[in-house]
């Protein structure tokens, strides 16, 4: 990596999607909005899906994604893949207000000599809760600053904490930093000494 880039993913899982996205009767959409901080430059670099593709029925199944209501790939599907990666990359797309939205378009048909009933087609695509969005921070010389990396941190955050005794300094930095990230609605633990973790 260049000097003054740093490199760090946010996941589906990460913003809300804990079971990811699934779609199924051949058709589906889904917009997701990823926060991204301002301040530095910061760019979408690639998106990497992990998915899980099955149909019991012959059908033609694709997923377009959009990113910013702009295509960025339509995805064939053939209904039989478990923990497929796809990797889309986005040449440095930015956030609009704050946010980088992805759209997941869904779509399917049955071949054209068989019918088949939509409630019943029998498919799935699920998008993994671990598939993420990579991105790109140049800071430039100046390294990382406190408000950017902090709003880049996961949704569960771990305090780690002094061993021994703690004094009232070391107390009440860690419960502001603990409030801190309670706001930014992060769920935040505490543990005591490195051998915890």
């Amino acid at each position: 990596l260049p000097p003054g880039l740093l490199m760090t993913s946010i996941t589906l899982g990460d913003v809300g999607f804990k079971d990811g996205i699934r779609f199924a009767n051949l058709g589906g959409r889904r917009d997701v909005f990823v926060p991204l901080p301002q301040g530095p430059v910061i760019t979408a670099r690639e998106l990497v899906l992990n998915v899980d593709d099955i149909s019991a029925h012959e059908a033609r199944r694709s997923v377009e994604i959009l990113i910013n209501d702009r295509s960025a790939a339509a995805i064939a599907l053939d209904g039989n893949s478990s923990g497929r990666v796809i990797r889309i990359p986005l040449a440095g797309v930015k956030a609009r207000d704050g946010f980088l939205k992805l759209t997941f378009q869904y779509s399917g048909a049955a071949t054209p000599d068989r019918c088949i009933d939509v409630r019943y087609v029998g498919d799935s695509l699920t998008i993994r809760p671990e598939s993420a969005l990579e991105i790109g921070i140049d800071f430039g010389k100046s390294g990382p600053d406190v408000a950017t990396t902090a709003a880049l941190m996961p949704r569960d955050v771990t305090i780690l904490l002094p061993a021994g005794r703690l004094n009232a300094n070391d107390f009440s930095t860690a419960l502001t930093v603990a409030r801190a990230m309670g706001a930014s609605g992060r769920r935040v633990t505490f543990h005591t000494g490195q051998d915890t973790l």
